[in-house]
């Protein structure tokens, strides 16, 4: 079969429209290209706007933590009794048996002990509804570590595990569920992108 040879000069016609058909493809190839780009551009924007809101929540923790350790030394140092009597020594917020006295929010209407109880129950209720599985503790410790490192396991067990119970200094270690499993339990972990949140804080009241 013989093939045909088309004179471009006979049907100029012809020969415009093969350019314009050329053109139409290599805009298509632009703008495919461009799309490509825009889109890889995109994910990047969305990758670092949710890593943004991730700090940006961890702050608003770690804040609320320094808040709330800086309020039950406080409520320590208006009850010095009580804390001679050791009665916020290794207060569990997860475990610590108290309830609300009502008595206790009226001028020398309760005993030191009484507002101790009512001081670490106050500090249960604001640790769950301020944090994310938040949780609790304060003891007696000569010589805190304020490296979340030393601290690898579980909150409730490591961190009691690791009070002395000797000396003037109380040592306050607050944690929440901040990991990527979010399962409403709080572990410190060696690696930090993974380990939850941990704040600690120490004063001599």
């Amino acid at each position: 079969m013989n093939a045909v040879m088309l004179d471009y000069d006979l049907y100029p016609r012809l020969k415009t429209d093969v350019k314009k058909i050329k053109q139409s493809g290599f805009n298509l190839i632009e703008n495919l290209v461009t799309l490509s780009i825009i889109s890889i551009g995109m994910l990047g924007i969305v990758g670092l706007l949710s890593r943004a809101l991730t700090v940006n929540q961890n702050s608003y923790y770690y804040s609320a933590a320094l808040i709330l350790a800086e309020d039950m030394a406080d409520r320590m140092r208006a009850n010095l009794r009580g804390v001679a009597d050791q009665r916020y020594n290794l207060a569990d917020s997860q475990t610590s048996s108290v309830s609300e006295n009502t008595s206790c929010l009226q001028t020398s209407a309760c005993s030191s002990e009484e507002m101790a109880a009512h001081d670490i129950w106050e500090w249960q209720q604001k640790l769950a509804q301020i944090l994310p599985a938040g949780v609790g503790f304060i003891c007696r410790d000569s010589s805190p570590s304020f490296d979340s490192a030393d601290y690898i396991g579980q909150f409730s067990t490591t961190i009691p595990a690791s009070c002395d119970n000797t000396g003037d200094n109380y040592v306050i270690h607050i944690g929440w569920d901040m990991g990527k499993e979010k399962d409403g339990e709080v572990e410190i972990k060696t690696d930090v992108e993974e380990s939850d949140g941990h704040l600690i804080t120490a004063f001599s009241p």
